[in-house]
């Protein structure tokens, strides 16, 4: 009796770790001088605190997945002076931007310009199995599939730079759409992004629709905030590139 009673207690405690939420981290696109490894290693020591803003955000919201895409600005001094995303849970959002612009890290060596990052956040569980597309609950197994069309650009940057650009990013714009895809296995179709690039290459402004699945088109639109391009020769170039997401 007293060895069943174990047993319970022991697969109860299983079951309440495995409905823990956590977080794994995608690699983080970097535009500046502090690297990928530093930047995944200091945000992984803030875990209890993101898992925080999860479970706040899942009290008025118990479907909220938790993934997303969160950019924010390292000055040279180490502190983070913006950290922004995309999320429409305001609770969820409001915590993890809090979170970030907490962060510390490393001085800059020998530059004075700041560092701009965009880091793919995976909440787990969170209703669907792995990052790879997978659906643990559906009887047919789908993976996730993106094609980059061609852009249309006002603007002086070349129509090839912008989609060769553009194609760096096609992990995180796939990440966008496999979590997606693990949820609602209908989801499918063509993201278009509209942004603009500003004189120094940044992307200043974008919007993102043409699927059924908000989640998916505000996951593209984080992406696509984070992007560098080579600075336009003279004013801003305005870009509406269509992403097309389907499953294979």
């Amino acid at each position: 009796m007293m060895r069943v009673s174990i047993l319970i207690i022991l697969l109860a405690a299983a079951d309440a770790a495995a409905d823990t939420p956590t977080f794994t981290f995608g690699r983080p696109t970097v535009q500046g001088s502090h690297a990928e490894r530093e930047i995944t290693t200091i945000v992984k020591r803030s875990m209890s605190e993101l898992v925080a803003c999860l479970q706040q955000g899942r009290v008025k919201d118990p479907g909220l997945d938790g993934t997303m895409v969160m950019s924010f600005t390292i000055a040279a001094d180490g502190r983070v002076t913006a950290a922004s995303s995309l999320e429409p849970n305001a609770a969820y959002r409001a915590c993890l931007e809090a979170t970030f612009t907490k962060l510390r890290f490393t001085r800059s060596r020998g530059s004075r310009k700041p560092t701009k990052v965009s880091l793919k956040l995976e909440a787990s569980p969170s209703g669907y199995g792995t990052a790879r597309g997978l659906c643990r609950h559906c009887d047919n197994v789908y993976r996730a599939a993106m094609s980059i069309g061609d852009p249309e650009i006002n603007g002086e940057l070349d129509v090839a730079v912008v989609r060769r650009y553009v194609k760096r990013y096609f992990q995180l714009l796939t990440s966008c759409y496999e979590p997606r895809l693990a949820t609602n296995q209908a989801v499918e179709g063509t993201v278009v992004a509209r942004f603009t690039i500003g004189v120094d290459g940044w992307v200043t402004a974008v919007t993102a629709s043409g699927t059924s699945d908000a989640a998916l088109d505000r996951c593209v639109a984080d992406v696509v905030r984070g992007m560098k391009f080579p600075a336009p020769k003279h004013g801003v170039v305005e870009v509406r590139h269509p992403i097309t997401f389907r499953r294979s």
